[in-house]
């Protein structure tokens, strides 16, 4: 029995064979399972982030890190400056800081979504291809498995 391949950024070539196959096709849809989780999601903000635009249109990873800084700063900034007007009138309840009708935490996340986004689809090009060979590899023992098992996913 071949030994099992554990991590394969360690393994070289020879040392795989069509006994892993399996093995290997299941952690690269595992790994497009993990990218694709984020870009299946839909944007939950629809409305523009001030100067950078919405969100969920930025294919640019800086330019994601720099709206990621923008709103965080702008942020830190309400919360540091609101005590201010507190000061002014203490009875006054002050809301928490929004942008466009969304928290902080809405918008980080946003953006954090977007960029693994955009800076994974060359990697799930590349697992995709991985992929299509691996199955091209499989024995018709191991499909009809395969099949078998997708079968059963949709059942429970």
């Amino acid at each position: 029995m071949a030994t099992k391949v554990k991590n394969m950024e360690v393994a070289t070539a020879g040392q795989f064979t069509l006994e892993n196959v399996p093995e290997l096709l299941a952690q690269v849809n595992q790994k497009i399972k993990d990218l694709e989780g984020d870009k299946e999601r839909a944007a939950k903000i629809t409305t523009p982030l001030g100067a950078f635009g919405i969100v969920s249109d930025i294919k640019d990873p800086a330019r994601l890190m720099d709206a990621y800084a923008f709103i965080s700063r702008k942020a830190a900034a309400y919360d540091e400056f609101s005590g201010v007007f507190q000061a002014i009138d203490p009875l006054t309840k002050l809301k928490g800081f929004t942008e466009g009708g969304h928290g902080l935490k809405v918008w980080q996340d946003e953006i954090v979504a977007q960029y693994r986004a955009t800076t994974f689809e060359s990697k799930l090009a590349k697992l995709k291809e991985a992929k299509k060979l691996l199955e091209e590899n499989l024995s018709g023992e191991q499909k009809f498995q395969a099949s078998m098992r997708n079968i059963m996913d949709i059942f429970s």
